[in-house]
């Protein structure tokens, strides 16, 4: 990793890259070190979905804010939502959800927010957490993080085994500096240096592929070199702190999509002979020895080399080798991660067993906040008014599975009378039914069929993260989130007279409609969730919603949720004694609309100026909160761009004329296609 790399996985709102080149465990480090660092943050909380990635990416993203001096509290596996109520459930100063929600299998991201579950977006922080994370340079040594902030390479020490007496000296007092609690004999400064390692992924591309080279050595496919081997760990070795720190720590790879970690000191190799790293022809290395004795341990080659640890990508999957290790595809070596661990120096999948001998096992701890979090969502509804009900409930292999069984549960000991319909209920990290959005008409069939199938009265499914929650009626039709924004914020209305509803202005006519009659206050916002916060806090509105999915609610800091929608359209389904079909197929006929269409184009500034010259003139209104509103007196469309891709997102609604709809989307839609 090169000094002041520029990360691409930062984006407008939140964090999302393909694993491997623009994020990584390397990456995740640096933005925990960094948002720490930016925050002064001394408490933060993380979690993250099912995706095999998330897992160590989490425990790299934790050392890093570790290390810039915050305590963890590891929430597990959660959704979005549950990482923004224990931002200020536990009173923490904030709080990073690992997840890529419904992005392809490919990719990881993260969402971060502030106290209080306040969001972290570009011009909120996001872009001087970017700018501090690209700030950073892999590998890290310790006492010299904050010179190399400054731009100082006084405490550079990470690659040159040969650095002069001055440098290192002065990379001393640097260290002594930073850390002064920590102690300063040589052996102590060799364990730190193993246990940071791991910490730390640089890449090598050769021959167009990413290839693996760890303290000096390379991957090759026939290891015959004795570098480092010991076929026999003795006890003088196993007293040493070396490889006691090292299996501390772990690098991660994804075989087949699935993350897997191997810790210092194992090999995964295609022959592996000697339990090590791989070279063609390793036989005179500093490091080599058939019996690793303490003197060894002293050498400052070991000392710099261990600091280094590379990742790679080959035929899409990522393999991590950290300390002289190498990746293959056979593992003959004790030393070796193999699907039967017989080492104690082994890979693994479980964050307690990484934390439990990390050094900084007294800053991370795991805490369950289900119960709460739960308990709090059911505060939205008066759950001795629910009658009869029989839910399908498609999680979509996601994180969802787990809330809706504590949620049953509770209604079991309530005697609240709901049956649930599991669809895809259980967490799994190869989305065997594909990834879980179910916006994508092709994925909305499971739930819908199951709605038929077992008569339901509701059909609710999530994407990965279930931050946003789709409803589908009872005969099965999936409903467009553009009406269930109308009928939340009716139903919040009922309760509380003249309340402040957010909108954002893709759609607008329904909902403005139903918030006036229902005696509230409409107030449109720019789309997104960033937006959509700010604007709630600042209007201090009951309840906020967005076409999209997106619900937002005051009570739960303002921030969006994909469970409390469908409880509170439960209770209205048993307190109006309506079927939802009925709730809804009034508002869709008088406000019918094309849901939002995406058009891909050479120049979506150019297009979308083109259309609006065509369409101003005759325009009575014309907005410009987010891309450009017209409104005429029976029909209005939305227009915008993305902000990651060149496409055109339009949204078209009229006056109780479904006809006249899709006749503009096909006049704009030629106007599209003839810009190119």
């Amino acid at each position: 990793m090169t000094d002041n790399q520029k990360l691409s996985c930062f984006k407008a709102y939140d964090i999302r890259g393909r694993l491997g080149d623009e994020l990584n465990p390397d990456v995740a480090y640096r933005i925990g070190y960094a948002y720490a660092r930016h925050l002064a943050a001394k408490r933060v909380v993380v979690g993250g979905d099912i995706r095999h990635t998330s897992e160590p990416l989490k425990l790299a993203l934790a050392q890093g804010l570790i290390d810039a001096g915050a305590q963890v509290i590891d929430i597990g596996m959660v959704g979005t939502e549950e990482i923004y109520f224990a931002s200020f459930y536990l009173d923490v100063d904030g709080g990073i959800e690992v997840t890529a929600s419904h992005n392809p299998m490919d990719y990881n991201g993260m969402k971060l927010v502030g106290r209080g579950a306040l969001p972290i977006s570009g011009d909120s922080g996001l872009n001087d957490i970017r700018d501090l994370a690209e700030k950073l340079r892999s590998p890290f040594q310790r006492g010299d993080v904050d010179s190399r902030l400054r731009g100082n390479d006084e405490g550079k020490s990470g690659k040159d085994e040969g650095r002069s007496g001055n440098d290192e000296e002065t990379g001393r007092k640097e260290e002594e500096r930073n850390r002064s609690d920590e102690e300063k004999d040589r052996r102590d400064e060799v364990k730190d240096v193993i246990a940071s390692a791991a910490k730390q992924s640089s890449a090598a591309v050769e021959g167009g592929r990413w290839t693996a080279t760890a303290s000096g050595l390379a991957e090759t496919s026939d290891i015959n070199s004795d570098l480092a081997k010991s076929n026999n760990l003795t006890s003088d070795l196993a007293d040493k702190s070396v490889i006691a720190s090292a299996a501390k720590q772990s690098s991660a790879a994804v075989e087949d999509g699935r993350w897997t970690a191997t810790a210092s000191g194992l090999a995964e190799t295609s022959d592996v002979n000697s339990g090590l790293a791989g070279t063609s022809d390793v036989n005179s290395d500093p490091a080599k020895s058939n019996n690793l004795t303490a003197d060894l341990a002293d050498k400052s080659v070991i000392a710099s080399e261990a600091k280094q640890s590379s990742a790679a990508v080959e035929g899409g999957r990522w393999t991590a080798t950290a300390s002289g290790l190498a990746e293959t595809s056979d593992m003959n070596s004790g030393l070796a991660e193999t699907n039967d661990i017989n080492s104690g120096l082994t890979e693994t999948n479980d964050s307690e067993s990484v934390f439990s001998a990390t050094p900084f096992a007294e800053k991370f701890s795991q805490q369950s906040i289900l119960e709460p979090y739960v308990q709090h969502l059911l505060t939205y509804i008066d759950s001795a008014k629910l009658k009869p009900l029989k839910l399908v409930v498609n999680a979509g292999n996601g994180a969802a599975g787990h809330v809706i069984d504590a949620i049953e549960e509770c209604f079991a000991e309530l005697n609240v009378p709901v049956e649930f319909i599991k669809v895809h209920h259980e967490a799994d990290g190869d989305f065997p039914n594909g990834i879980p959005n179910p916006l994508l008409p092709e994925n909305r069939a499971a739930t819908a069929d199951a709605v038929i199938a077992h008569q339901a009265d509701m059909g609710i499914a999530w994407d990965g993260d279930f931050d946003r929650c789709f409803l589908f009626d009872e005969n099965g039709r999936f409903i467009e989130g553009y009406y269930i924004v109308g009928l939340l914020a009716e139903a919040f209305l009922r309760k509380h007279a003249g309340e402040k509803i957010i909108h954002d202005p893709r759609l607008t006519w329904n909902t403005i409609d139903q918030v006036l009659q229902a005696g509230g206050v409409p107030i449109q916002s720019k789309t997104g969730h960033a937006f959509i916060k700010e604007r709630m806090r600042k209007e201090n509105a009951i309840y906020g919603g967005e076409m999209s999915a997106h619900h937002y609610f005051r009570d739960f800091a303002y921030c969006d949720s994909g469970m409390i929608p469908w409880l509170l359209v439960s209770e209205l389904l048993s307190v109006s004694g309506q079927t939802l079909s009925s709730l809804v197929d009034q508002r869709m006929a008088a406000y019918p609309c094309s849901g939002e269409i995406n058009y891909r184009v050479s120049d979506a500034k150019l297009t979308l100026n083109k259309i609006t010259e065509h369409f101003s003139t005759q325009a009575p209104v014309m907005d410009t909160t987010d891309g450009v509103s017209l409104e005429f007196e029976q029909w209005r469309f939305n227009l915008r761009m993305s902000n990651t891709e060149p496409l055109l997102r339009l949204n078209v609604e009229s006056r109780g004329d479904a006809e006249l709809v899709w006749q503009k989307v096909a006049e704009i839609e030629a106007i599209i296609q003839s810009a190119g």
